[in-house]
């Protein structure tokens, strides 16, 4: 995660959804990796990608407290 952080600042969008991709392809990250890759969408204007992330978290994570605080705000900030 901290590879993808460094990615995101530097301006490496791609390298970092790239990363974060292979990240979630375990089961036991899928949430934490798919709720970055949300968030990266989110900040790169693309909120569509961001809620279908999200959403895909959700489905198979519901109560996934950080998918629930990024839908929020995704859902708050299309007003």
């Amino acid at each position: 995660y901290a590879l993808a952080d460094f990615y995101v600042s530097a301006g490496r969008r791609d390298e970092a959804l790239e990363l974060l991709s292979r990240v979630a392809a375990e089961k036991d990250q899928l949430a934490p990796a798919k709720v970055r890759i949300a968030l990266i969408h989110f900040l790169g204007a693309d909120r569509r990608a961001a809620h279908a992330e999200v959403d895909e978290v959700l489905k198979v994570h519901p109560g996934s407290p950080s998918a629930l605080t990024l839908k929020a705000r995704l859902v708050l900030a299309d007003g």
